[in-house]
């Protein structure tokens, strides 16, 4: 088996995005509860070390955030005041970083130090420091230099407090500042540090699945995911749909989580429509429409869904004023198919399909109409864009300028943002597609035509599932 996604393969959790098997959501959530037992844990790497949290400690890092830096100087002070050697490693540079608050206090230096300079020791003891301040590639060494460090400091500060309930702060520190650490190695091509990010997360959640280290563990490879689901969407959509199964899984483990749960939702969903993966961005924002109905989430996605669920449904809501001052009703169209085009006069993409779209019609000899959406700001620019390509369709368009642009309410009802976008309706008025391939589009209407009424088609564009 070859698999493009390496780091993947021994997670049980998004196995299946790579292509390897076919998972539901549902299977992969009850793999991933089943990937660590609380005795398995026990002996597994956590951190890369071996650490067993316990449950005394677990049940209380949810209601303990982790301790400011603030915390870590007031601490040492008390430190030194109760009978410490009062010689801390920052006095003694040759001292190694003995206790936790110690480490602690060096990452946050670590993540605090600007990335663009270092300073350097005088190589006399009479010779002041100096700034170096680095070029990008070396702000690129010395940005995984330093994770690589806080990695190192971060893990025996978890072994040596997770047992501890008074050092629950420290502990959620240590684990902040590991995870983001590992994250940000991963994100750089770590496929190791990718692994074991997920590795950790998934043992904090077996022991609390409320607790602060679970759930921002859990968040960081979410984080990675939605990283490379971005930078790879158009070479590798199996990235995407890893970021949307693990969207969905990061909200059902982490229903407390309301806030971050749909906004990550909300940005899976829109990445897999905007790719074409239809499917899958309803299931992401049917999360939201369900789970969190009661927030504001769902109403901004509300109109995506309604898009969404269009095909093989009559279009019933559509129309308003158009650019000619008269008013348009979808209904009036019936009785031929009918290409609906979301457009603005800015769009180059647009410039390009006209031709595709007049040559389709000159050939269908004008069997399939054409109905217009402008979503200009200025409709001096719509109009003229008009003149200029001769553009013979009606289109919507609304005089008050609170209706224009993205919140044209034909647009905006149905969630449309992405410019130029197209429908194919058949004769009855009902939706095909809302992705049309327009270098299909004549084979689609001819297919079209000689479907009988009452049938059903599916035109999807290439990518639609």
């Amino acid at each position: 088996m070859n698999c493009k996604h390496p780091v993947w393969i021994s997670l049980g959790l998004v196995i299946a995005f790579c292509g390897c098997s076919e998972t539901t959501p549902q299977q992969i959530t009850q793999e991933s509860s089943e990937t660590s037992s609380p005795a398995q844990i026990e002996s597994q790497n956590v951190a890369n070390s071996d650490v067993a949290l316990s449950e005394s400690s677990s049940s209380q890092i949810a209601s303990s955030p982790a301790i400011t830096s603030n915390e870590v100087a007031q601490a040492e002070e008390s430190q030194a005041t109760n009978g410490s050697d009062g010689e801390t490693s920052e006095q003694n540079p040759k001292k190694p970083l003995a206790t936790p608050l110690d480490r602690l206090k060096r990452i946050s230096q670590l993540r605090s130090a600007p990335l663009d300079r270092v300073v350097q020791p005088g190589t006399t003891q009479s010779e002041d420091e100096k700034v170096v301040i680095l070029t990008p590639e070396q702000v690129v060494v010395e940005r995984e230099r330093r994770a690589r460090e806080v990695v190192a400091l971060a893990q025996p500060v978890i072994v040596e407090t997770h047992r501890d309930p008074e050092q629950i702060k420290v502990l959620n520190s240590a684990v902040d500042a590991l995870s983001d650490a590992r994250l940000h190695l991963a994100i750089a091509g770590d496929l190791e540090q990718a692994e074991l990010l997920k590795s950790d997360a998934e043992t904090f959640f077996q022991y609390d699945p409320k607790s602060f280290a679970a759930i921002e563990t859990a968040s960081r490879v979410l984080q990675y995911t939605q990283t490379q689901a971005q930078q790879n969407a158009i070479d590798d959509e199996q990235w995407i749909i890893a970021y949307a199964q693990q969207a969905k899984l990061f909200a059902a483990r982490f229903p407390q989580e309301s806030n971050r749960g749909a906004i990550h939702l909300m940005s899976a969903g829109r990445l897999c429509d905007h790719n074409g993966l239809q499917a899958l961005a309803l299931s992401c924002l049917s999360v939201i429409e369900v789970e969190f109905a009661e927030t504001p989430y769902a109403s901004q996605v509300a109109g995506m869904m309604r898009r969404l669920r269009l095909q093989g449904q009559k279009l019933e809501e559509f129309g308003g004023s158009t650019l000619d001052g008269q008013h348009l009703n979808i209904q009036e169209f019936q009785g031929a198919p009918v290409l609906v085009v979301f457009w603005a006069s800015n769009s180059e993409e647009f410039q390009k399909d006209i031709p595709l779209i007049d040559s389709a019609q000159q050939r269908l000899d004008g069997r399939f109409q054409v109905v217009g959406v402008n979503m200009d700001r200025e409709d001096l620019s719509a109009r003229r864009f008009v003149e200029f390509t001769n553009l013979d369709w009606r289109n919507v368009f609304f005089s008050d300028r609170n209706k224009r642009g993205t919140n044209n309410p034909v647009a905006h009802y149905y969630g449309v943002t992405q410019i130029p976008s197209y429908w194919l309706l058949d004769s009855n008025g009902v939706v095909v597609t809302t992705r049309t391939n327009l270098n299909q589009l004549e084979r689609s209407v001819r297919s079209l035509l000689q479907t009988p009424p009452g049938s059903e088609v599916s035109l999807s564009a290439p990518g639609q599932k």
